[in-house]
This record gives structure tokens, C-alpha cells and sequence, in this order.
């Protein structure tokens, strides 16, 4: 074998050690993703199943979930993130504190403490840190839900999604369409890697 014949060899040896490490690469890539997918479907879809039966928010360790459907508490936590609120005593609460509690209005809201008052029974003073003064009333111990303990950027649009018609069904489609594409391609790989095997027999 001439040198020119050996240098063309190890460069074709080289692009194909190069195209399989891409090949592996990827493919461990869309593992990585496949299986992010599945987890966070697979909790959407636990958090939505819980609520269902319960007739409540869906928890978790402990806490309740919470969608932030304001920007009152900017820039504490946006529009569209998700609380984790933790159920506690109000006598342990203080100043400072962002508490989840049920509104007058019949709505649950996520407010700062601001002040305490103790005349007529414990309540509570609160305000949005994005408003200029504090909300009108007091909340009383027996609405509040409890502490947040923490907030999640965006989580909270994907739970709200969830909870609707079209959620649901984007949650079933996509893990639907995601597997039925991964197969798709494992099995063209193996179509080609046959027909290859098959051609090298002829010759």
C-alpha cells in the first residue's frame, strides 16, 4: 500500500471515528431531553391527577402549589411562577414574611406582612411589593394558607396549562409524538445499517 493510499485510509478512519462520536453525542443529547420530557409530563400529570381526586391544589413534601397569576409581588417572584406555600402556624408568623391566604374576594393571594395586629383576635397587615400601599383590610389567622417557602420562575404557567382541556392533551400528545419519533428514528437506523450489510455481502 502506497503512503498517499495509508494517508487516504487513516482520514476516512478518522471521519468515521468523528461521525460516530457526533453520532453518540446527539443521540445521548435526545436521551437527556427524552427523559427531562418525561419527567416534568410525568409530574404535570401526577399534580393534575392529585387535584382531581382531592378537589384541591396539588402538593408536594408538604407544601401547596400555587400559580402566580399577578406581578403585585415583583420582584419577589413574577407572573407565572410557582409558589410552594407551607402550611403553619400564625402565631409563629412575623413581619416580613410572605404569606398565601384566601382574599375577601374569595381569591388566593401572595402578600408580604407588613404588620401584625392583635386587638380583636390575630391578623395580619399585608402588601404586594410591587404596590404602593398596603392591601385594604386585614387578613385574619383563619385565612391564611401558610408561609412560601419557595418560588419557581414559569412553573406556574406550565400547572395552569395543565389544568385545562388543551393541557391535558398536549400532555398525552407529546409524549405520544416524542416516542413515536425516537422509534421512528431507530428504526431508519436499522433499515440503513441492514441495507448496508446486504450491500457489503454482494460485493
Amino acid at each position: 500500500m502506497t503512503r498517499e493510499k495509508r494517508k487516504a485510509l487513516v482520514r476516512s478512519q478518522r471521519r468515521q471515528i468523528h461521525k460516530l462520536k457526533i453520532r453518540r453525542a446527539t443521540k445521548g443529547i435526545g436521551n437527556f431531553v427524552f427523559v427531562c420530557l418525561m419527567i416534568l409530563v410525568g409530574t404535570l400529570l401526577f399534580f393534575l391527577v392529585q387535584s382531581k381526586l382531592t378537589g384541591g391544589q396539588p402538593n408536594f413534601a408538604g407544601y401547596r402549589l400555587y400559580a402566580v397569576l399577578s406581578g403585585s409581588m415583583n420582584p419577589a417572584f413574577d407572573t407565572g411562577s410557582l409558589v410552594a406555600v407551607k402550611p403553619v402556624d400564625p402565631a409563629t408568623l412575623q413581619a416580613g414574611d410572605i404569606i398565601t391566604f384566601g382574599s375577601s374576594g374569595g381569591k388566593i393571594v401572595s402578600h408580604r406582612i407588613v404588620g401584625i395586629e392583635a386587638e380583636d383576635g390575630l391578623s395580619f397587615v399585608t402588601k404586594g411589593d410591587a404596590n404602593n400601599v398596603a392591601d385594604s383590610g386585614t387578613v385574619p389567622a383563619s385565612r391564611v394558607i401558610g408561609v412560601v417557602g419557595l418560588a419557581i420562575p414559569f412553573l406556574g404557567r406550565l400547572l395552569v396549562f395543565s389544568q385545562s382541556k388543551q393541557g391535558l392533551l398536549t400532555l398525552i400528545i407529546i409524549p405520544a409524538l416524542v416516542i413515536l419519533v425516537l422509534e421512528g428514528r431507530e428504526l431508519w437506523s436499522y433499515a440503513v445499517q441492514m441495507d448496508k450489510e446486504r450491500a457489503a455481502k454482494v460485493f
